[in-house]
Protein backbone atom coordinates (compact mmCIF):
# COMPACT_ATOMS: atom_id res chain seq x y z
CA UNK A 1 0.00 0.00 0.00
CA UNK A 2 0.69 3.66 -1.11
CA UNK A 3 2.15 5.36 2.39
CA UNK A 4 1.96 8.80 -0.25
CA UNK A 5 -1.03 10.35 -1.52
CA UNK A 6 -0.86 11.79 -4.79
CA UNK A 7 -4.43 13.32 -6.41
CA UNK A 8 -4.79 14.76 -10.22
CA UNK A 9 -7.75 17.33 -10.62
CA UNK A 10 -8.91 18.07 -13.88
CA UNK A 11 -11.23 21.57 -13.21
CA UNK A 12 -14.00 22.23 -15.69
CA UNK A 13 -16.98 24.76 -15.43
CA UNK A 14 -19.24 22.40 -14.18
CA UNK A 15 -17.25 20.05 -12.42
CA UNK A 16 -14.05 18.81 -10.27
CA UNK A 17 -12.79 15.45 -12.01
CA UNK A 18 -10.34 13.78 -9.55
CA UNK A 19 -8.31 10.75 -9.54
CA UNK A 20 -6.64 9.23 -6.35
CA UNK A 21 -3.53 7.23 -7.47
CA UNK A 22 -2.96 5.63 -3.82
CA UNK A 23 -6.20 4.49 -4.40
CA UNK A 24 -7.08 4.40 -8.20
CA UNK A 25 -10.22 6.25 -7.00
CA UNK A 26 -12.15 8.26 -9.66
CA UNK A 27 -14.63 10.59 -8.24
CA UNK A 28 -15.99 14.14 -9.43
CA UNK A 29 -17.33 16.94 -7.62
CA UNK A 30 -19.18 20.25 -8.98
CA UNK A 31 -17.33 23.22 -9.48
CA UNK A 32 -19.49 25.29 -6.90
CA UNK A 33 -18.69 26.43 -3.37
CA UNK A 34 -20.63 23.16 -1.65
CA UNK A 35 -18.46 21.08 -4.55
CA UNK A 36 -15.00 22.44 -3.27
CA UNK A 37 -16.48 22.33 -0.10
CA UNK A 38 -16.89 18.30 -0.08
CA UNK A 39 -13.46 18.10 -2.53
CA UNK A 40 -12.20 19.76 0.69
CA UNK A 41 -13.66 17.24 3.40
CA UNK A 42 -12.95 14.40 1.15
CA UNK A 43 -8.88 15.54 0.27
CA UNK A 44 -8.18 16.09 3.90
CA UNK A 45 -9.37 12.93 5.48
CA UNK A 46 -6.93 11.80 2.13
CA UNK A 47 -3.72 13.49 3.50
CA UNK A 48 -2.68 13.91 0.17
CA UNK A 49 1.11 14.44 0.06
CA UNK A 50 0.51 16.45 -3.27
CA UNK A 51 -2.54 17.92 -5.22
CA UNK A 52 -2.32 19.15 -8.85
CA UNK A 53 -4.48 20.75 -11.40
CA UNK A 54 -3.66 22.35 -14.66
CA UNK A 55 -4.46 26.40 -14.97
CA UNK A 56 -7.37 26.78 -16.53
CA UNK A 57 -7.75 30.52 -16.74
CA UNK A 58 -8.94 31.33 -13.66
CA UNK A 59 -11.60 28.28 -13.56
CA UNK A 60 -9.09 27.05 -10.47
CA UNK A 61 -9.38 29.63 -8.42
CA UNK A 62 -12.29 29.26 -6.08
CA UNK A 63 -10.24 25.36 -5.22
CA UNK A 64 -6.79 27.56 -5.16
CA UNK A 65 -8.87 29.57 -2.35
CA UNK A 66 -10.88 26.78 -0.86
CA UNK A 67 -7.29 24.10 -0.54
CA UNK A 68 -5.20 27.29 1.12
CA UNK A 69 -7.53 27.70 3.62
CA UNK A 70 -7.35 24.06 4.36
CA UNK A 71 -3.65 23.81 4.26
CA UNK A 72 -3.45 21.27 1.45
CA UNK A 73 -0.71 21.04 -0.75
CA UNK A 74 -2.01 21.80 -4.27
CA UNK A 75 0.38 22.78 -7.14
CA UNK A 76 -1.51 24.83 -10.38
CA UNK A 77 0.56 23.69 -13.39
CA UNK A 78 1.23 24.63 -17.19
CA UNK A 79 -1.01 22.72 -18.94
CA UNK A 80 1.73 22.18 -21.56
CA UNK A 81 3.31 20.56 -19.34
CA UNK A 82 1.16 17.67 -18.12
CA UNK A 83 0.06 16.81 -21.44
CA UNK A 84 3.98 16.61 -22.50
CA UNK A 85 4.29 14.43 -19.59
CA UNK A 86 0.86 12.49 -20.96
CA UNK A 87 2.71 11.83 -24.27
CA UNK A 88 6.06 10.69 -22.51
CA UNK A 89 4.53 8.35 -20.34
CA UNK A 90 1.39 6.25 -22.79
CA UNK A 91 -2.21 6.58 -22.74
CA UNK A 92 -4.22 7.20 -19.42
CA UNK A 93 -7.52 5.93 -20.45
CA UNK A 94 -10.45 6.24 -18.41
CA UNK A 95 -8.19 8.85 -16.19
CA UNK A 96 -7.17 11.11 -18.42
CA UNK A 97 -5.78 14.47 -17.88
CA UNK A 98 -6.14 13.64 -13.91
CA UNK A 99 -4.66 10.67 -13.61
CA UNK A 100 -1.65 11.90 -15.43
CA UNK A 101 -1.34 14.69 -13.33
CA UNK A 102 -1.29 12.59 -10.26
CA UNK A 103 1.24 10.28 -11.56
CA UNK A 104 3.49 13.72 -12.53
CA UNK A 105 2.78 14.82 -9.00
CA UNK A 106 4.11 11.63 -7.88
CA UNK A 107 7.23 12.16 -10.05
CA UNK A 108 7.64 15.74 -8.96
Amino acid sequence: MRTEVFIGLDISKPRLDVFNLATGEVLEFGNTASGIQAFVKYAKKAKPTLLMCESTGGLEQALLLGCSKAKLPLAVVNPRRVRDFSRRTGPEGEQAPRGGMAREADRL
